[in-house]
Parts: C-alpha cells; sequence; structure tokens
C-alpha cells in the first residue's frame, strides 16, 4: 500500500481491534514509515483518537465546571461566590432542593408558590422569616435576620446542591412574602 515516503494512504479497511472497528480518518496526523503494517498504523490511529477524545473529555469539563449552573438555571456561576462590597456570599450546606421547595421548607409554607420570578410579592418590608423575592433573578431565600438596610438571607441553589447565606441591601429584592 505504501511505496515512499512521499505517497500517502488513500483507504484502509477496517479492522476491529478490541471490539472497535478502526478505520484511518486523516492519515497526516500520524507517523507513517514505509514497512509499517496496516496493524501498526491502525493502533497508531487509535492512539490518536483516544487522546483525542481525552483532550474533548478535559475540554468538556473545563467548560461544565465555568458555566455551572444552579438547577433552574437562575443561579451564579460558582466563580462569583465570595465576597464583595454588595453582596456576600458564604456556603453553609449542601441541599437539592431547588429555591421555592427550600423556603417552603425552612418556612413551613404550604399553599403553593410555583416559580419564584413567577411570585408575586405581599410587600417591600423584609422581616425574618419572610420569603425575599430576588429583583434580578427567579429566585427566592429565607429571611434570617434584617440589620437596618441590610439581609440576611438563606437560600438553596444559588450554588448548584448547596445551602448558601447571602448579605444583601433590600434594593436587590423586588419584594418579599409572608406566612
Amino acid at each position: 500500500m505504501v511505496d515512499s515516503k512521499e505517497q500517502t494512504i488513500e483507504k484502509i479497511k477496517p479492522i476491529i481491534i478490541g471490539g472497535q472497528n478502526v478505520l484511518l480518518r486523516d492519515p497526516n496526523h500520524i507517523d507513517i514509515n514505509v514497512g509499517d503494517s496496516v496493524f501498526d498504523i491502525q493502533v497508531a490511529e487509535l492512539a490518536r483518537i483516544e487522546s483525542e477524545r481525552l483532550e474533548n473529555e478535559k475540554n468538556r469539563r473545563e467548560t461544565l465546571s465555568r458555566e455551572r449552573r444552579s438547577y433552574t438555571g437562575e443561579g451564579k456561576d460558582i466563580e462569583v461566590v465570595g465576597y464583595s462590597s454588595d453582596h456576600q456570599v458564604e456556603v453553609i450546606g449542601s441541599s437539592n432542593l431547588s429555591c421555592v421547595p427550600y423556603f417552603k421548607k425552612k418556612s413551613n409554607i404550604t399553599r403553593s408558590l410555583g416559580y419564584a420570578g413567577n411570585i408575586t410579592s405581599q410587600g417591600n418590608e423584609p422581616k425574618i422569616g419572610s420569603g425575599a423575592l430576588w429583583k434580578d433573578y427567579g429566585h427566592i431565600g429565607y429571611v434570617v435576620a434584617v440589620e437596618n438596610n441590610i439581609i440576611i438571607v438563606e437560600d438553596s441553589n444559588w450554588v448548584k446542591g448547596k445551602v448558601t447565606l447571602h448579605r444583601l441591601s433590600v434594593d436587590n429584592f423586588r419584594g418579599f412574602i409572608y406566612n
């Protein structure tokens, strides 16, 4: 099949190695020497394919870690969790609940609330035990403390699978719901 180093391989019949049907997809990406058997060439191609698969998997994992979102798709990237002058966030536990069921469990509210972004505010005064409705996100948290204009809110799923404690100005909320 290969008469000289200048010649390229146009087609090699498939063989089965380890239960996998192996074809050369791009002979220009592997080293081929005169005298190499079809088996050696296909093993080299298998190694190239596996290397490509591992690189793709690594890239996929890096992308997922950058894009990790909450179960509802409304949470923040993990990278932004931390402390800033206007939004302090601390991970305090784990939970597999999204924000609404977590709030209902904390507050003992039994009525249906639906999606957090659609909950109608009942007022603008934060009270301990009330539900704080985020202004820019479809998210709700349980108010655990009020210090002047600062509210401390516990919630689930701001970071996927985590319970977090937020310290925010009242201006960050579109309203509150009460028992």
